[in-house]
């Protein structure tokens, strides 16, 4: 799914800069025709798997029959879902992943901009020349490519390791790369820094959703998800802090905040791990999240 979701993003991004400028109409209709297929498969092809527990072939608690008490219901199981520790450790440390993924496109992008405005040899030996809008352009489209390329290559390497290991040592190269593009104004060393945190990314994301696949109990799939998602958005939403703040602080402090996080997730990610190992004895097998 994640090489999958890559390989979309990839040729839609290609479709769409090809074709917005002269034939947007029939893009948006190409996209209104993709989501109506989507619909389609989700609705003829694709079934529910869970099925509630039953006692006396009556379901074991009926649904509420009034709108307070199906509200009260829906907080009460995301009270139960914060309460949960280990997994919401987990999520906080997912979203300052992906609240330093984000910072590319935004607070880093906007540093490259600001730092090389006029073109620049890409390498000392090449002549092409590239200024601070077109190496980000390069970093987003490297990143997509290697993990196109690249996906089923890492995950064989990767077999032969633990879970924790991938996980902790994808997120340390993961990290450290964007440290080194949150700071850098060489385009060649980007270049390579890029292609450090792209390795980091193929190796600690299937191992964080198969952590994040166990610790989610069926009863409660979509609660769980549902908080998932929302501090997902949260991570996202977070650039945006990051561009305001650039209008008050240097960007020297900005690599400076991406440590501390990256090393704040670290710490999460390895007590997570640790806490997994210790209730099952294996590291693959499901954290007990007490639901």
């Amino acid at each position: 799914m994640y090489w999958i979701n890559n390989l979309a993003g990839a040729a839609g991004g290609m479709i769409g800069a090809f074709l917005f400028k002269e034939h947007h109409f029939w893009l948006f209709v190409g996209v209104a025709g993709s989501t109506a297929i989507a619909l389609a498969i989700t609705m003829l092809f694709i079934q529910e798997t869970y099925i509630p527990a039953t006692h006396g072939g009556k379901a074991q608690a009926a649904a509420p029959s009034g709108k307070k008490q199906r509200f009260g219901q829906m907080l009460g199981a995301y009270r139960s879902v914060f309460r949960q520790k280990w997994f919401m450790r987990f999520a906080l440390a997912s979203l300052l992943i992906l609240s330093i993924e984000e910072q590319l496109t935004n607070v880093i992008g906007i540093r490259l901009v600001a730092e090389i405005p006029k073109p620049v040899p890409l390498l000392p030996f090449l002549s092409l020349q590239v200024d601070g809008l077109n190496i980000l352009g390069m970093l987003r489209s490297e990143n997509t490519l290697l993990v196109v390329c690249l996906t089923g290559l890492v995950a064989s390497v990767m077999k032969k390791y633990s879970d924790r290991f991938a996980l902790l040592w994808g997120l340390a190269l993961f990290f450290a790369g964007y440290l080194v593009i949150s700071y850098s104004a060489s385009p060649g060393l980007l270049l390579f820094a890029m292609l450090v945190a792209t390795v980091g990314e193929l190796v600690h994301m299937p191992a964080k959703q198969t952590m994040l696949a166990n610790m989610v109990p069926d009863h409660a799939r979509s609660t769980y998800m549902a908080v998932y998602s929302l501090l997902n958005i949260v991570g996202i939403g977070s650039a945006g802090v990051f561009i305001f703040a650039s209008s008050w602080v240097p960007f020297a402090f900005f690599p400076v905040a991406f440590a501390c996080m990256g090393a704040v997730s670290l710490y999460l990610f390895a007590g997570v791990t640790k806490q997994l190992a210790k209730e099952t004895g294996s590291p693959a097998a499901p954290i007990q999240t007490g639901a």
